[in-house]
């Protein structure tokens, strides 16, 4: 079942691409089809679509229309309104459907999918599941357009409504508690100049007193690399729990990397496992901007050992580096979009600035030194816009 918000990011990631792939109206319904059938358990449906309040059948995997052809459809159908329930629960034995889905733009029914065997949809499986349609159905009226100019908001909002439930679902990527209860203390922001990015840090408990953390960054912007970023995070996730050799952790995400990406993208990374009972720091840096490390006050750069995943197809060797974290010692790990930041007179935020701010602040509590760095990068930028996304980290090992 697609109920982890992973999943369903990756689902509308991709049929988000194969509307701007210009995929047919029927090779769209076959990727909904597939996603009934082999993600949430439904083995047939239909979908009427509505042409001057008649509908007509458009796709029909459960054999309905000889049952229906008798029936008042057209009736039932003309009396939802834009305000009812996503799912109208029909009773048994009139119909030969469970549930039925309308689609609705403004007030103007598009389409309705009829549900067959749908017992075990849930209210989120079915929001989810009028979330795909809408963005199918709307990209379909956006091809009806005749006018150009029409046209053209139209997919504006399609696009926009695509984006919407991507980022939601993006957003769910992103640890909600890090708090590890072990002397870590761990905050992390994210800032996106579109509505999705391709920035992602991470941090959890992948063994006992061992924590992984991550920070990363897609090369380009949008939905394709928002779609690779949701890869990655599940393949590091899963690789944390049993490959205990960061190295050989990175080559295998070089591989998943390099077989979505066809060379078209990259992936900059910092990947690190602390040992709370050690306090041992064990990292690898595949190409991403220097993390700071300040230990007994002092300030260490941890540069790139490797070059960024999917640069090649066979990553060159590198060995990944260890430091013993003595008490108060601070991490912090963020993206290029903080020290590429402009302001209104073109001047360039810098990692200079970065490291001075870090270092004469470093003793503030690590959510107030977030809230602190957020506050300088919104003066330093005034009302001048994001160019890039912005993904920060940082963390005390006390």
């Amino acid at each position: 079942m697609v109920r982890n918000p992973q999943q369903r990011l990756q689902v509308v990631l991709q049929v988000t691409k194969a509307i701007q792939d210009n995929y047919s109206r029927n090779q769209l319904l076959k990727f909904l089809e597939s996603v009934l059938k082999n993600h949430l358990g439904i083995d047939g449906f239909a979908v009427y679509s509505l042409r001057n309040q008649k509908p007509y059948l458009e796709y029909d995997t459960a054999n309905l229309a000889p049952q229906l052809a008798e029936m008042p459809l057209a009736d039932f159908l003309n009396r939802l309104e834009p305000n009812d329930d996503l799912v109208e629960i029909l009773g048994e034995g009139l119909w030969p459907f469970d549930l039925v889905i309308p689609v609705f733009h403004k007030t103007a029914l598009l389409a309705a999918l009829l549900l067959k065997n749908a017992g075990n949809i849930d209210a989120d499986d079915a929001n989810f599941i009028l979330s795909l349609a809408n963005i199918l159905y709307v990209s379909f009226e956006n091809k009806l357009m005749t006018r150009e100019y029409a046209r053209q908001r139209s997919e504006q909002a399609a696009l926009s409504r695509q984006l919407e439930v991507a980022a939601s679902l993006q957003r769910q990527l992103f640890p909600k508690e890090m708090s590890s209860g072990n002397g870590i203390e761990v905050d992390g922001f994210f800032r996106t100049h579109a509505e999705v990015g391709g920035d992602y840090y991470d941090f959890f408990q992948a063994q006992p007193h061992q924590f992984m953390f991550c920070m990363a960054d897609v090369s380009g912007k949008g939905v394709d690399a928002a779609f690779l970023m949701s890869n990655f995070q599940a393949n590091f996730r899963t690789l944390s729990v049993y490959e205990s050799d960061l190295w050989k952790m990175a080559q295998i995400l070089n591989g998943k990397v390099n077989d979505l990406a066809n060379g078209d993208k990259f992936i900059t990374c910092f990947i690190g496992r602390y040992n709370t009972v050690s306090r041992t720091l064990d990292y690898l840096n595949c190409g991403h901007n220097a993390p700071m490390l300040l230990t007994n006050g002092k300030m260490q750069l941890l540069p790139a050992n490797t070059v960024g995943l999917g640069m090649l197809d066979v990553l060159p060797p590198a060995v990944p580096l260890k430091a013993i974290l003595p008490q108060q010692s601070v991490l912090v790990c963020y993206t290029d979009g903080a020290t590429d930041l402009e302001s209104p007179t073109g001047e360039r935020f810098g990692e200079a600035a970065l490291q001075e701010l870090i270092q004469d602040n470093h003793n503030l509590a690590i959510a107030d030194l977030n809230a602190l760095v957020v506050r300088k990068l919104e003066h330093f930028r005034r009302d001048f816009p994001y160019r890039d996304d912005i993904a920060f980290l940082a963390c005390r090992f006390n």
